[in-house]
This record gives structure tokens, sequence and C-alpha cells, in this order.
């Protein structure tokens, strides 16, 4: 199977120019040095205004997505576009519906840019749902974006796709500006993928606490079978439970040390993929544990 390289054209890097500044420069620029998520830890000297530090304490305790995904309408600063990223990124599983529906029809520029950094950093890989619904997006822009997403999070079956996408935004007629460089990048993305892949489906990030245990049987059993297959999946259900509980166990002592190291709770809560009052919880439950523990041993 071909690489990417050698499916592209001679020269096409010659033909077609990637330049700096543009919005899809800046996006790229950001997922590959990790600033989506955590740009404090790289800018320090920004700092948050005194309204935006009002706005940032409501996002820290805020449990609504629907307030989340208004929030990401406004226009604000790249530190709190950031922290409420973090925030959405703990209540993944009810922002996400809500942002793919709004970005069909959205013409705003401060939500697309929010949509298009959600989907690069979300658990949950996007790009099935771009292909699916890519006609029906309204914004040139944002289609451009999610152009640089396939090429990020997609694999080189895309490829063509966005060939075709950065042809057709060349030849547009548009006030837009620079809408090429999103599937051009993203086909800059693609060049990294192995050239040993063969499996070229789109992935999830994997999950803190997902544990790839499965079990297959067989869908016609006899009354024995069915009982010695009922005795095997009883043991084999009190040896995942007791390695999931230790599994756990060893996660919630990960995010205790994490946390007494410095680490903020904003960061650990994204990382572990939980809000933060039950990060908080765990880490007092593990708190707890070792306090009973050393006061069992005087």
């Amino acid at each position: 199977m071909p690489n990417v390289r050698d499916r592209l054209p001679n020269g096409f890097f010659d033909e077609h120019k990637i330049l700096e500044g543009t919005a899809a420069s800046v996006l790229a620029q950001m997922a590959g040095e990790d600033l989506i998520l955590f740009p404090e830890e790289t800018m320090p000297e920004l700092e948050l205004s005194e309204e935006e530090a009002a706005l940032a304490e409501e996002i820290r305790v805020c449990t609504d997505p629907e307030q989340l995904v208004k929030w990401m309408r406004k226009t604000m600063t790249g530190l709190l576009r950031a922290r409420l990223l973090r925030r959405a990124m703990a209540y993944e599983k009810d922002v996400l519906p809500l942002m793919q529906k709004r970005a069909l029809t959205t013409q705003l520029v401060g939500f697309e840019d929010c949509v298009t950094m959600f989907f690069l950093v979300c658990k949950k890989n996007p790009c099935g749902w771009i292909l699916e619904h890519y006609d029906d997006i309204r914004s040139e822009f944002l289609k451009s974006q999610f152009c640089l997403v396939l090429g990020m999070r997609g694999t080189p079956k895309y490829l063509d796709f966005l060939l075709h996408e950065l042809e057709r935004f060349e030849h547009l007629n548009t006030e837009e500006l620079y809408l090429d460089q999103g599937p051009l990048l993203g086909i800059t993305a693609l060049l990294e993928f192995p050239d040993s892949e063969t499996d070229w489906e789109p992935k999830d990030f994997p999950a803190f606490f997902d544990l790839p245990l499965t079990v297959d049987l067989p869908e016609d059993l006899t009354p024995e079978e069915m009982r010695e297959q009922t005795k095997e999946g009883t043991e084999l259900y009190e040896k995942v439970k007791a390695e999931a509980a230790e599994y756990l166990k060893q996660r919630m002592k990960t995010i205790r040390t994490w946390y007494e190291e410095g680490e903020p709770l904003e960061r650990i809560a994204v990382e572990v993929g939980l809000p933060e009052e039950v990060v908080m919880n765990m880490i007092r439950v593990t708190q707890n544990e070792t306090n009973a523990a050393e006061a069992g041993e005087e």
C-alpha cells in the first residue's frame, strides 16, 4: 500500500504553499504543541482580567452542558477558552452532540474556533461525523477547519477527499481568505501516518478508565454447555471484577500523586474524563484510606 507522499502529484508542495499565521496553521501548531487545553503552562505571562476571572470561576463550577456550549459563542481570550474547553471535556458525552448540532448552522467565528479545537482533542473521534454531515455545514470557513481535523485525527483514507476540497477552496469565490490551508495542512498531517499501517479506520483517543476486556460466546448452546459457560462466566466475572478493582485502586493512587505533586485539578479532570468534583472525591477517598491505615499501625 503506497504511503501518503507517494500518492501526491509530483511537485505538490511546490504548487501548494503552506502559509504562516493563518487560522488553520495556528490551530495545527496549538494541537501539535498541546496548547489547546493547557496554555497557562507555556504562557505564564498571560493573565485573566477581573471580568474574565469572574467568568472563569462560573465555568469552573458549571455542570450544565448547554451553558458551556452557550459560552463558546462568546468572544474570549485563549486562556479563558482553554478553561472552557477543559470543563467541556469533563462532560464530553453531553457536550459533543450539542456542539455538532450548532456546527451545522453557525456563522460565529468564536464558536467555529471552539468546535474545531474541541474536535481536535475530544476522546470521541469526530471524523466519521464530519464526513457524514460535511455537505450540511453552512460555513465554508468551518468546513476548511474540519479538513484540518480530518488530517490530524483521521487516516490516509481521507486523502482523496482532502485533495478534492483543496482544489475546491482554491477556486471558491468567497471573501474568506486562505480556506485552502485547512485541507492543505490536513494533508501535511497525514504525511506522519505510518507507511506500514493497514488499518485505516480513525480511532477514539483512549479513555483513562477503559478496560480492554471482551468475552466471545457461541450463539447456540446446549443446556449442559450453558451451565458450563455460566460457571466459566462467573469465574471470569469475579476475575474481571477483581482486576477492575485493582485497576481503579491504582488509578486513584495515580490521581492523588498527580494532585500532591501540584498538577491542577482541572488538568487531572480532563485527563481522566471526569468532572472535577468527582476527581476531588476520589482524592479524598485515597487520603482517608491512607490516614486510616496509618492510624491502625500506631
